[in-house]
């Protein structure tokens, strides 16, 4: 497997949940699936598992938060045009 697939497997370890259960089950048969080579496999079994999902439920969070308009979705409604006042005069000053 060249560097580069072994690398998207990776990345789909760390986002598909389904599929590190399937791997922690069976290593050697997703390897296979996958098309990695002994070597990389080995190298995966040595993955510090807690470290992979919490950084897979750190990545989750942030997708969830790149599908919201805005973090702060109320501020328009609390600020009004508050906001593009000052900026407006900000822009005046300088």
């Amino acid at each position: 497997m060249s560097p580069r697939n072994f690398e998207s497997f990776l990345a789909h370890l760390y986002v598909d949940a389904d599929l590190r259960a399937r791997f922690r089950a069976a290593p050697q048969v997703e390897a296979r699936k996958a098309g990695l080579d002994a070597g990389e496999l080995r190298s995966l079994e040595t993955l510090d598992w807690t470290s992979v999902e919490l950084a897979a439920r750190g990545f989750a969070k942030k997708r969830a938060g790149k599908n919201k308009k805005t973090r702060f979705p109320h501020a328009r409604q609390y600020l009004g045009r508050l906001p593009a006042v000052l900026l407006r005069l900000f822009r005046r000053r300088t």
